[in-house]
């Protein structure tokens, strides 16, 4: 546990670093990005046990050319149980905590099955903050996921720029 100052002094150095963090613009947000952000039912979440929006990793995998829309994964804790046969378990790639230990408590996975649209104005809006960057090798593996994806059409993989 830490203990903050009697002056806040802690606080306000944890609040300086969040706000340093914070995407404000499309200059401040990258493909291979991994932002922390509240999404709801309208991003496309399935909410359950009463949450009206959730906390969420998620993973920016394109891009529109003007910026305006991102493409991003999810990152769970746990495969959905929708999930768990043969054909979709080759779309749940594993981030493992030793790898990405800024952000991850335990190995997680980035489910690469479905692709979420997030707006730039409402990924500023909600404060959404860059947590860390995919390591080069995951990237790689992933847009070979996406490349050979047959539950992204080429329409939406050329939309977020992720066609060779």
């Amino acid at each position: 546990m830490i203990v903050d100052d009697a002056k806040g002094a802690l606080s306000r150095l944890m609040d300086d670093m969040n706000e340093e963090r914070r995407i404000k613009s499309k200059d401040d947000l990258n493909v291979g990005d991994i932002i922390e952000m509240d999404l709801d039912e309208n991003d496309g979440l399935t909410l359950k046990e009463g949450y009206a929006m959730r906390r969420k990793f998620v993973v920016v995998i394109g891009k529109t050319s003007n910026g305006d829309l991102y493409g991003a994964f999810l990152i769970n804790s746990k495969i959905d149980f929708s999930k768990r046969n043969a054909e979709m378990m080759s779309y749940q790639y594993p981030m493992l905590q030793k790898k990405y230990p800024e952000m991850l408590d335990y190995d997680s996975w980035l489910d690469c099955s479905e692709l979420f649209d997030l707006k730039r104005r409402k990924i500023i809006a909600r404060k959404a903050k860059v947590v860390s960057h995919l390591k080069s090798d995951d990237e790689q593996n992933i847009r070979d996921i996406v490349a050979h994806s047959e539950l992204l059409t080429d329409q939406v993989k050329r939309k977020f720029g992720l066609l060779s």
